[in-house]
């Protein structure tokens, strides 16, 4: 089995997926090395991405998801922001490594590298609301695969039924629908994963609710959980309320593990 390298930050998201990257990647390739802020030492990284894989390689892929990918580009962090990353996820190394333009040579590494053939992980996009700028990124990239969502899981937008009800639909364009069929032959088409940790092996009898329709409230979500209501008990969701309200009120509940560990237990 191949070797790979993965580049990323060390940081914890309350969307679980972006957490088991490492752990899918392991049972992929026969053996993974991670490199980035959290995953090496400050020694490590000062030294370089180049000679950590030019001494822990030769890689078979070198792989990186969209913080690495789109690093230098607006619709994330032009200048990786300190503030940004602290805001939105727990961050699992001295904050002040994010001073010290680590992402952005990693970025440069993987844009620029002629050695290895390349994989982006891109299962964290807004699929609808993609910029043409991304697109001239991923074009500039050679010997690219994706890991993302591919030509059999993205519709056109006028065929998305329940778009008009959503209050960002004039945000929303076609654009990764015509780069995935336009690169098809590049994409390894996967919608999400999973792993034990994402079930529960708890009692039936003893569970308090009956169903419950996880993630944010789209409008076809809404739709389902006002035709449920009546007939099955469901969790109310008012902690989304609530970390929504402490986020505006600036007081970062995604950036403590143990308040995204209760986010995603409730």
């Amino acid at each position: 089995m191949p070797k790979a390298l993965y580049l990323d930050l060390n940081i914890r998201y309350h969307n679980p997926n972006r957490n088991m990257f490492p752990y899918l990647l392991k049972n992929v390739f026969s053996h993974l090395d991670i490199y980035g802020p959290g995953y090496v030492s400050r020694e490590v990284l000062s030294g370089g991405v180049v000679r950590f894989a030019e001494k822990n390689g030769p890689y078979d892929f070198v792989i990186a998801n969209e913080m690495v990918v789109f690093a230098r580009e607006a619709q994330y962090y032009k200048e990786p922001s300190k503030k940004d990353y602290i805001k939105s996820f727990h961050i699992r190394f001295s904050p002040d490594l994010l001073d010290e333009k680590f992402i952005l040579e990693m970025h440069d590494f993987f844009v620029n590298d002629t050695e290895h053939k390349k994989i982006a992980l891109l299962l964290q996009l807004d699929f609808y609301n993609v910029k043409k700028q991304s697109l001239n990124i991923l074009e500039n990239i050679d010997d690219l695969y994706l890991v993302t969502f591919g030509k059999d899981l993205i519709e056109k937008k006028e065929n998305l039924e329940y778009l008009p009800f959503e209050s960002f639909v004039g945000l929303s364009n076609d654009n990764w629908y015509d780069y995935v069929h336009a690169k098809s032959d590049h994409i390894i088409s996967l919608p999400h994963f999973i792993d034990d940790r994402d079930s529960s092996y708890t009692p039936l009898e003893g569970r308090k609710f009956d169903i419950n329709v996880p993630g944010v409230n789209y409008w076809y979500r809404r739709e389902v959980i006002r035709h449920l209501d009546s007939r099955y008990t469901m969790p109310s969701k008012i902690h989304m309320k609530i970390y929504s309200l402490l986020d505006r009120l600036k007081l970062r509940p995604f950036s403590y593990l143990s308040a995204n560990d209760l986010y995603n237990y409730i």
